[in-house]
């Protein structure tokens, strides 16, 4: 029976995964649509996300945070400007998380690749990472079973910290376009949580789930 690997993420699973977004990627290297097939370009913070954060100030967010906001929007998008022009674009799952990743017969396979796109090869890793940072050691076995098929990402500390910042905003724009009635009402704690992790990662450097 496959299920999802969610809160039993053993550090063995946690390797596994490392390794199925190296496996991914390179196979991703090697590969070319067919026909008039594609997928968007996501090597920004908002990935191929209407941006609903520039411009007006949305209702729900307040002056402090909506400053942060922009400031963090454009801090992780001169990131991703930065990196695109040293590397290759190439084909991502871009939300390859543990509740991604299911479990049957012993062997980890990875699912919903709805939001894949032409993106850079840290936002897999990124993404993968910032469910994972209420314990920062749980990332370095993600990192290693990467790096035993694929050279790790060449990315700064400080530069790091701040894609994992960029996932917390894209997921800021993501639930003020949700309309079902439980997503609205959660938005207000939501948004209490981000405050606090941007008070910290402008505090400290270290985005924290927190």
């Amino acid at each position: 029976m496959a299920r999802s690997i969610g809160g039993r993420r053993f550090n063995e699973q946690l390797y596994e995964m490392g390794r199925a977004i190296a496996m991914l990627q390179k196979f991703a290297k090697n590969f070319t649509f067919q026909l008039d097939a594609y997928r968007p370009t996501i090597n920004r913070t908002l990935m191929d996300l209407v941006d609903n954060l520039r411009g007006e100030q949305p209702s729900a967010i307040n002056d402090k945070l909506y400053s942060q906001i922009i400031r963090g929007l454009n801090l992780c998008d001169a990131v991703y400007e930065k990196l695109s022009s040293q590397e290759d674009l190439l084909l991502v799952h871009a939300d390859l998380h543990i509740f991604n990743v299911i479990q049957s017969n012993g062997r980890l396979g990875v699912i919903d690749f709805d939001d894949c796109g032409i993106g850079l090869p840290i936002q897999d890793l990124v993404i993968t990472n910032y469910y994972l940072r209420e314990d920062r050691q749980r990332e370095e076995y993600v990192k290693a079973g990467y790096s035993s098929l694929l050279e790790l990402p060449k990315i700064s500390e400080e530069d790091y910290e701040t894609l994992l910042l960029g996932r917390a905003l894209l997921l800021v724009g993501t639930i003020l376009d949700m309309t079902a009635a439980e997503d609205v009402a959660a938005i207000p704690g939501f948004l209490k949580k981000v405050e606090h992790r941007l008070d910290h990662y402008f505090a400290t450097g270290q985005f924290a789930l927190i």
